[in-house]
């Protein structure tokens, strides 16, 4: 494949160091002709001594300043023809510069990163385009490109990084930091550049038969990374994730480097099958092209590359990925949806609930056991993507978390589910409206004002509002999450504990936590029928949470049989397909004016997987499978 030249760039030689020196110089040249005047002047007409004197004290003081100014920039400028010089000898906090690939070459200002000595992303961004780009504009420290050479290029990033910092301080980190460096150019081939590209960031450029062994040389770097070290950093060890991506100009169209062995189990047949899934999908098309991108530098698409595949490697867990078009594509993807998301999430004022709307609130029944009556409602999220149809919270609800938009999307539902719920109250049926929170929402400062905005546009009455909380999210911060919660209940809200049973279970937050209902989890009641084991562990449950005042709630009821059986236990309320799927607020009406349904209605609501073909695609394409 045939690189594109690179466009040529100018040089700016007019600032810094050069203006301040032909300052200098003009004003030596003025003091230096008028002292020649100044004596032609005496000669022809004499201006008489006291006079003479003076202008020669003048003439003196302008000379001994422009001296002055010029002595300190020449005694900083480097001997002509080595520029190396100044570069090797200036001061490093670091102390000695490393050797090796480091900073082998490296010229002129910015091409070193100050904590580890290595090249920074400006020299490695320079060395990949003269490396890239035949015939373009040649780059200190890299060499000669041309047509055959191949080059690869290797992005390693610490993994628990964070972890390490928040919990011995940025000093370790920081050693941390120096020590991954002296590795990692240990490992390095001779002529390789090596550079740290910013916080945990490192990259290795290879050229030629160095790039060939890209493998290796990746593996050898995982391990070295991952080996035992000095106590610096409190003794932490640490893994790497590691992306390695080739820039394809010089291959065969049949040449293969290396099968990623986390894809080698894929045969001829699977890949058949996976491409011809995709293209018979009804929106399976190329990734989405974005009015806003722009074209890309050779350099700068084998950085994008190399992180797709470093991402990949991280979210398999560390290791060593190899660039994967495939993942390439999801990342696109998950891209694209997250700026969708921002996009819908971005309206002020009232919240969209038309037909139009693309982030929707639909509701779930909670059906009191000893009534048939719906005594509550759960508010749950759905995606109407304009490109995917209505897309599945499992999909985009980690995406909300990644991008920080946690707060806006808990804002919006709330706005909405208690906006829907004044409608269902001043008809008259006072149901409690149920909205799930999120651990980064529960632990915000923005939370409390947020309820408290909601209820007064709303008008709806604190003690019909159920905050929803996992115990997993109780017990990560403990502190907070009770002081948080406590404030909720001085205002009337009621809190839920969801999901019980499947994180800590501990019960001595139960005694402290300001709780009004216990949610038991959907994988207890798809066995309590068949399995004593888990209808025992019901009916404890059930009188525990009597014992301290707390309604029980049992999610995950789908037939008859588990009804009878949690009903029997002492369950309160019950919620499940079997009264009702997830449906938007114009179906709630029908369940509140009558008897709840006790089995699933033959035209009851699809689920957003049932009712969107391109789903089950975005879900792959997001998740990189």
């Amino acid at each position: 494949m045939s690189r594109p030249a690179r466009a040529g760039r100018t040089t700016d030689t007019g600032t810094g160091t050069g203006t301040s020196t032909d300052g200098s110089r003009r004003l030596l040249a003025g003091v230096t002709v008028a002292a020649l005047l100044l004596v032609v002047v005496d000669a022809l007409h004499p201006l008489g001594p006291p006079l003479v004197a003076g202008a020669a004290v003048v003439l003196s003081a302008l000379a001994a300043l422009a001296l002055l100014v010029r002595a300190p920039r020449d005694a900083a400028a480097p001997p002509t023809g080595d520029s190396t010089a100044s570069a090797e000898t200036a001061d490093d906090p670091v102390g000695e510069p490393l050797g090796g690939p480091v900073t082998e070459g490296l010229t002129g200002p910015g091409t070193r990163d100050e904590l580890t000595g290595l090249a920074d992303r400006a020299a490695l961004t320079c060395a990949l385009g003269a490396a890239l780009t035949p015939g373009g504009e040649p780059c200190a420290g890299a060499p000669d490109a041309d047509d055959l050479s191949l080059v690869a290029l290797l992005l390693v990033d610490l993994d628990a990084f964070r972890e390490l910092n928040d919990r011995f301080g940025h000093g370790a980190g920081d050693a941390l930091l120096r020590r991954t460096a002296e590795r990692i150019s240990a490992c390095a081939p001779g002529s390789a550049l090596v550079a740290r590209l910013g916080g945990d960031e490192f990259a290795v450029l290879l050229r030629g038969s160095e790039a060939a062994q890209a493998r290796r040389v990746a593996d050898e770097l995982a391990a070295a990374i991952a080996a035992p070290g000095p106590q610096d950093g409190a003794g932490w060890r640490t893994t790497a994730s590691i992306g390695l991506a080739f820039d394809d100009g010089p291959l065969d169209d049949d040449e293969e480097l290396w099968v990623d062995p986390a894809l080698a189990a894929l045969d001829a047949a699977g890949e058949r099958d996976l491409t011809a899934s995709l293209d018979d999908a009804p929106d399976a098309s190329a990734a989405p092209v974005d009015a806003r991108e722009v074209a890309l530098t050779p350099a700068e698409d084998l950085l994008r590359r190399v992180e797709v595949a470093m991402y990949s490697a991280k979210a398999a867990g560390g290791g060593v990925r190899l660039y994967d078009p495939a993942h390439d594509l999801a990342a696109r993807e998950r891209a694209l949806l997250a700026e969708e998301l921002r996009a819908a999430l971005s309206s002020e004022g009232e919240p969209d609930r038309g037909a139009a709307a693309q982030l929707v609130v639909h509701y779930q029944p909670q059906v009191e056991a000893a009534t048939g009556e719906v005594g509550g409602l759960e508010a749950l999220v759905r995606w109407r993507h304009p490109r995917h149809g209505l897309v599945s919270p499992e999909v985009f609800l980690e995406i909300v978390e990644e991008q920080g938009l946690v707060t806006s999307l808990t804002e919006r539902v709330l706005r909405t589910a208690l906006l829907d719920a004044r409608q269902w109250h001043d008809a008259g049926h006072r149901v409690r409206i149920a909205v799930n929170v999120s651990s980064s929402c529960l632990t915000s400062p923005a939370l409390l004002p947020m309820v408290d905005a909601a209820l007064e546009e709303s008008g709806v009455e604190p003690s019909l509002l159920v905050v929803e909380v996992t115990e997993t999210v109780l017990m990560t911060e403990p502190h907070q999450a009770l002081a948080t919660a406590r404030r909720l209940r001085a205002r009337g809200v009621q809190l839920s504990i969801d999901d019980y049973g499947t994180g800590y279970s501990s019960l001595s937050y139960l005694s402290d936590l300001p709780a009004t209902e216990l949610k038991l989890d959907r994988a207890f009641t798809l066995r309590v029928a068949s399995d004593p084991a888990i209808e025992a562990i019901v009916s404890t449950t059930v009188d525990l949470a009597h014992r301290l005042g707390l309604r029980l709630v049992v999610e995950g009821v789908e037939d008859e049989a588990a009804l009878a059986a949690v009903v029997a236990a002492g369950a309160d309320e019950t919620q499940g397909y079997l009264h009702g799927r997830p449906a938007p607020a114009a179906s709630v009406l029908a369940w509140l004016t009558g008897p709840a349904p006790q089995t699933a209605p033959p035209t009851a609501p699809p689920t957003a997987r049932d009712s969107a073909p391109g789903t089950d695609r975005v879900e792959a394409l997001v998740s990189g499978t």
